[in-house]
């Protein structure tokens, strides 16, 4: 028992929100791994997904300090929207978190010629560390070198991102770019 203090209360709502976050991303592996994490296949764009998800994440990116380029061209396909949105806003909140300081984000869709899609993400952060394969490899790698909760992040949300693309056929790819900066695209 304590006494009533507003700061208590918040720093109890933020941590069970935080505690929220890592349950709902556990779900979602969890679903991942029965091979139940896609259910509802509908025909779309992700061009138009990926620019419903940024225009909801503007005022989140225009915090950090991204400036948002896209290159949306169709690229329809038979996919679950509501898990497309899901890895789009966890890249994009990525971006937030750890490429901010390069003021620039980039957004492109394309039709493959395999009949694939693909969504890019780019941006001049400082990319990803040397041991950048922990990334596949251990899901609650986090990018921060402190590894701390303090950006906010599980640690799962490439996890969650790769799950997704792998429900849908396809794959996570990501390399640091040569020019600066970090290459995430969602293969489905």
């Amino acid at each position: 028992v304590f006494p009533l203090e507003r700061q208590s209360i918040s720093d109890l709502l933020l941590q069970v929100e935080g505690l929220g976050r890592i349950v709902e991303d556990l779900r979602t592996l969890s679903l991942a791994i029965g091979q139940k994490l896609v259910m509802q296949r509908h025909p779309l764009d992700v061009a138009a997904v990926v620019q419903a998800v940024i225009a909801v994440a503007g005022p989140m990116l225009d915090d950090a300090g991204l400036k948002v380029e896209t290159d949306l061209r169709p690229a329809r396909i038979s996919a679950d929207p509501s898990r497309v949105r899901q890895a789009v806003l966890a890249l994009l909140d990525n971006a937030r978190r750890y490429a901010g300081a390069g003021g620039w984000l980039r957004c492109e869709t394309e039709r493959l010629a395999d009949g694939g899609v693909v969504i890019r993400i780019l941006d001049r952060g400082p990319g990803f560390p040397e041991d950048m394969d922990a990334v596949a490899v251990n899901p609650f790698w986090r990018g921060d070198p402190s590894r701390s909760r303090a950006t906010g992040g599980t640690g799962l949300g490439l996890s969650v991102v790769e799950a997704i693309a792998a429900a849908h056929g396809g794959h996570l790819a990501f390399a640091n770019r040569p020019d600066g900066g970090a290459m995430v695209a969602i293969h489905l």
